[in-house]
């Protein structure tokens, strides 16, 4: 069940991030884009926010986690009874930028439904054991989690006009 969820997430992240034929056929103009600012798969931020943490400096995983853990992110979307509201994609030349790009009913289009969409995804990581553990799940965030798993920035786009960026100090 679960391989066949990550094999249907993947079928709609290969689907949605399709490029168009001339882009194929020049491999040099698509190897020269900066993916991580902007401007090729989200607009570029027209908003930008510092976001701190309580988590003190962390030595962050593999680059390859992070590209799990958005593949974890779409297979738990994949798996709900309605259709994707949100796309996951990671960004960077060390996987350190989240991308998450509203979709359907879900238009995330100005900067304070970015900031409550964060606080939703903080108040969903509350029951998070490790947070639980060292006793801060009523203070830490979906930036505190973030940054123990290496992301530096955190982009939330609807992958139209808006695009709102957490750096997460």
């Amino acid at each position: 069940m679960r391989s066949s969820a990550i094999a249907i997430s993947l079928g709609f992240v290969l689907g949605a991030c399709a490029t168009p034929t001339a882009a194929q056929s020049d491999q040099s103009a698509i190897s020269a884009v900066d993916f991580s600012d902007g401007g090729y798969t989200y607009p570029a931020p027209a908003f930008t926010e510092t976001v701190s943490t309580i988590v003190g400096q962390v030595q962050p995983g593999p680059p390859e986690l992070r590209v799990q853990i958005t593949s974890v992110m779409m297979a738990m979307e994949a798996q709900r009874p309605h259709p994707p509201t949100f796309f996951p994609v990671i960004e960077g030349d060390r996987n350190e930028v989240l991308v998450i790009m509203s979709v359907g009913v879900m238009n995330i289009d100005t900067p304070y439904k970015a900031r409550a969409f964060a606080s939703i995804l903080s108040s969903l990581m509350r029951n998070n054991p490790l947070f639980v553990e060292y006793g801060v799940e009523n203070y830490a965030s979906v930036f505190d989690m973030l940054k123990i798993w290496g992301i530096e920035r955190l982009v939330v786009t609807n992958g139209d006009e808006f695009a709102h960026e957490f750096v997460i100090e």
